[in-house]
């Protein structure tokens, strides 16, 4: 019966040891993902915004001429 618990444990050991290996994987994925998928996103929209503050501006000064 003991050397039945020692293969068992071994065995729940070597299982959970898997489990974090995988996890810690996911986790750097998920982390590396995430940063890409940021600046992918922040680039548009920091043109987009770029172009509505440059339209506000030719919209302000168009009148400031009509003044």
């Amino acid at each position: 019966m003991m050397i039945f618990n020692v293969l068992w444990m071994k065995h729940v050991n070597m299982q959970l040891r898997t489990s974090v290996a995988r996890e810690m994987e996911a986790s750097a994925a998920k982390t590396d993902f995430l940063s890409r998928m940021s600046h992918d996103i922040r680039t548009p929209l920091n043109v987009i915004n770029g172009s509505v503050v440059l339209a506000e501006k030719k919209k302000i000064q168009k009148q400031l001429q009509d003044i």
